[in-house]
């Protein structure tokens, strides 16, 4: 029987939302991870599923740093993504991966990259970092 020919799931007599499933052939309630946002059958799809939502979201912000000054930091675990803001009226550069960057007056900066474990930060002038995974 087609989808649109089968009855809707109910809970207290009310329709719930519900993904059709072709093997089944019948209206799945989505549980568990995410609160149900969305419907895996398994770990791989969790892991692909996961791995696009971090590239189509930017990743999580793991690192937020405020200064004005020179600044080096390693990382423990891959990251993925920075956004920096230079607030101040004096370029900065970054360097990741090897890659240098400046950043001009005002401007702001935000780029997912190859996973990188090392950051480095020239400036004199105030500035705004957030690193993600």
């Amino acid at each position: 029987m087609p989808w649109y020919d089968r009855v809707l799931k109910k809970v207290n007599r009310e329709p719930v939302p519900a993904v059709f499933d072709d093997e089944t052939d019948d209206w799945v309630v989505p549980r568990g991870d995410r609160n149900g946002q969305a419907f895996v059958k398994d770990q791989e799809s969790l892991e692909k599923l996961t791995s696009l939502e971090n590239k189509l979201s930017g990743g999580i912000v793991e690192d937020y740093y405020e200064g004005a000054a020179d600044y080096s930091k390693t990382y423990s675990i891959p990251m993925r993504g920075i956004s920096i803001a230079n607030d101040g009226i004096e370029h900065l550069t970054f360097t990741i991966n090897g890659i240098k960057r400046t950043i001009y007056a005002g401007e702001v900066y935000s780029g997912t990259l190859k996973p990188f474990t090392q950051i480095s930060i020239a400036a004199t002038d105030k500035y705004r970092v957030e690193v993600l995974s």
